[in-house]
């Protein structure tokens, strides 16, 4: 049987629905949709979409990744494909809303003798989101200053079950203001949903052993000689925050792409978890080696959704989810999360044991060659001899094809 790198594209998704026991059903959405989705649409953009095959939590599983640039792909699968497994776990869907009111030490008192009163409006107003595991969970007050003055806060959290939750919090805060208001006499400066989404964080931990061994030991290298090579490449991000900043974009590149393919908010998640990791001042991956095996971990908060929002209206984010056999929002968080780790994991790698550049420019060569026109098998043969020459240039590519043709 072919690998599923050599097959063609209807091979590989005729291959998915074999595996699968589904059919591959629409990606595309339609123009008039996405012109009810947001302002002055002209068209539509796509990018390529690939796939990962990788074991989580013991069970095979197949993550959708949407993204341009070449090796993010091939990265994580080979990540998944040299480890033991990745295991994951959700801490949950609590989500926290704020109701910001400028304050003195007389209106903050008001606000805390009527927290009893405000609580019993939330959890009327949350009542609906009972039957789906959510609802109303906890409220916290606080007092804030800055060059503007004094300001309470009023911190909801909110169970929003497999949500992403945006929607339902922001509308409950419009609606508890006005109860607030009516309660003390005073408007609320603001009142909105955060982001940063500490309560829904997805922790995925994997290790890889014999067949990282025989991996490395294969292109002839020292396997313990590798291993520390790879953990003082990580050290550094630790150390060095121009080095983090490219550290982070490694796992982004998997926790973004899956966020693409499947619908779900990418900004709100990028801003989260690079807040996460700047503010707490945490990484947030962490790799030690231990009983001949390096282990890795991977803690970020991811809000997701399986139902509501734009995955109603986009055709790729519904198909997707289906055949990625998601069963939860705490699912997909695991899943994203896994491939932030594999991604990372990846780069940390080829770092270490062959520079960056090297698998991945033989990737970025394909691109080359399809930009100056080549076709078919016409591909396969500019990219070899870019390889063997070590050398990737739209002119070189050019000057082949011009030999071929």
């Amino acid at each position: 049987m072919k690998k599923f790198r050599d097959m063609s594209i209807q091979e590989r998704r005729e291959y998915l629905e074999s595996l699968i026991g589904k059919k591959f059903g629409e990606l595309e959405t339609d123009l008039e949709t996405m012109n009810s989705m947001i302002e002055n649409v002209v068209g539509r953009i796509t990018l390529p979409l690939g796939v990962v095959f990788g074991s989580v939590n013991n069970q095979d599983r197949i993550i959708f990744l949407s993204v341009e640039e070449p090796s993010v792909v091939a990265a994580a699968n080979k990540a998944f494909k040299l480890s033991d497994g990745f295991f994951g776990e959700y801490t949950g869907s609590i989500m926290l809303g704020h109701v910001y009111i400028k304050s003195n030490p007389s209106i903050a008192k008001i606000i805390r003798d009527h927290l009893i009163d405000i609580e019993r409006l939330a959890r009327e107003k949350l009542h609906r989101l009972e039957k789906y595991g959510g609802g109303f969970v906890e409220l916290k007050v606080d007092d804030l200053a800055n060059t503007r003055g004094e300001f309470t806060r009023l911190e909801f959290r909110i169970n929003v079950g497999d949500a992403m939750g945006a929607n339902i919090i922001n509308s409950f805060l419009e609606e508890i203001a006005d109860d607030i208001q009516n309660i003390i006499g005073r408007r609320a400066t603001l009142k909105i949903l955060s982001n940063l989404s500490i309560y829904r964080r997805a922790i995925v931990r994997a290790s890889w052993g014999d067949k990282l061994r025989a991996d490395i030991e294969s292109k002839g290298i020292d396997y313990q000689q590798a291993i520390n090579d790879i953990l003082d490449v990580i050290s550094l991000a630790q150390s060095d925050i121009y080095r983090k900043t490219t550290y982070n974009k490694g796992i982004m590149n998997g926790i973004s792409a899956a966020a693409l393919a499947y619908g779900q908010d990418w900004r709100a998640i990028e801003a989260a978890i690079h807040t996460y990791s700047n503010y707490f001042q945490l990484s947030l991956t962490n790799f030690w080696y231990e009983d001949g095996k390096l282990h890795g971990k991977i803690e970020v908060p991811i809000a997701v959704g399986t139902v509501g929002g734009s995955i109603k209206s986009l055709n790729h984010a519904k198909t997707l989810l289906e055949l990625s056999n998601v069963k939860s929002s705490g699912d997909l968080a695991i899943l994203m999360a896994a491939v932030g780790l594999a991604n990372n994991f990846g780069a940390n790698y080829h770092l270490a044991i062959e520079g960056i550049q090297r698998g991945h420019m033989k990737l970025h060569a394909r691109n080359i060659a399809i930009s100056v026109g080549a076709k078919g098998e016409e591909i396969d043969r500019i990219v070899n001899e870019m390889v063997k020459n070590n050398r990737f240039s739209y002119e070189y590519a050019k000057e082949l094809l011009g030999e071929m043709r």
